[in-house]
């Protein structure tokens, strides 16, 4: 049985927070959304090429297809992923 530390990670640029255990989650610091994984997170981003540095923006957890997953902390993964 896995067990989440008691503590939890805070984002300095928004309220959210996550347990220290759960290990695999992302959390953007673009758009302050919290992902289960870093293919979720991944899944939220259009990336553009074209110049002479990167240029990211987020799409939201919808439009990404994703959906909620439910757990004790606002967090997302992808529609076709097993929930946990």
């Amino acid at each position: 049985m896995r067990t989440m530390s008691a503590e939890m990670v805070k984002c300095r640029g928004c309220a959210s927070e996550w347990p220290l255990g759960a290990h695999l989650v992302c959390h953007c610091p673009q758009c302050h959304q919290t992902f289960v994984d870093e293919q979720s997170a991944t899944a939220h981003l259009i990336v553009n090429y074209g110049g002479r540095k990167p240029y990211v923006r987020c799409k939201t957890p919808e439009a990404a297809n994703l959906v909620d997953a439910g757990r004790a902390y606002p967090c997302w993964r992808l529609r076709d992923a097993p929930p946990g």
